[in-house]
């Protein structure tokens, strides 16, 4: 049986709004937005990442 598709999306920074991680995701997700803690290169510091397009 075929695999549903995975769609590509970028982590943004919340602080600077640099795309900095790209991750796959499940296409026909239901829940919010994705938000993490990474660690940013421009602002070198770890901040709030929150799921791009």
């Amino acid at each position: 049986m075929a695999k549903k598709k995975r769609v590509i999306t970028a982590l943004a920074c919340e602080k600077c709004k640099e795309r900095n991680y790209s991750q796959l995701v499940a296409g026909q997700r239901s829940a919010g937005s994705l938000h993490l803690n990474k660690y940013c290169s421009r602002c070198r510091n770890h901040t709030m990442h929150k799921e791009t397009k």
